[in-house]
């Protein structure tokens, strides 16, 4: 469940809907959505994050130890913009004012573990 200005995003996967509430608690809509069918072919770990400062709404995939970032459409309910992470077996994922925060340790790095940043190649308002 996530929120973007006075909107309440629903994911029901048992019944493939993303379900859309407005403040007062009335469903305005409800859109199919399909992108947890096959995770093994699609890397799909039942994660969704939101950027709080844009509102937008991201899955993050993982496949061969690449981590894919990948915006959700809220009007289509489908997945757009795959972006694959510069490393491979990143820990912690989090967006902020369309950037990706991740914790990744550096290879032949015994214990070090660094705080990564990168900009995704999209760009999206902030929310109102």
């Amino acid at each position: 469940m996530f929120q973007r200005n006075d909107s309440l995003f629903v994911f029901d996967y048992y019944r493939d809907q993303l379900m859309i509430f407005d403040k007062e608690g009335r469903q305005l809509d409800s859109i199919p959505i399909y992108h947890h069918y096959h995770p093994k072919e699609t890397g799909w770990k039942k994660n969704l994050i939101q950027d709080r400062v844009t509102g937008q709404i991201y899955a993050v995939m993982h496949l061969a130890g690449y981590t894919y970032i990948r915006n959700v459409n809220t009007t289509t309910g489908k997945l757009e913009d795959k972006v694959q992470l510069e490393y491979r077996y990143v820990e912690k994922v989090e967006i902020h004012n369309n950037e990706v925060y991740y914790i990744y340790r550096p290879y032949e790095s015994p214990l070090k573990k660094y705080l990564y940043k990168e900009r995704l190649p999209m760009f999206y308002q902030k929310q109102k």
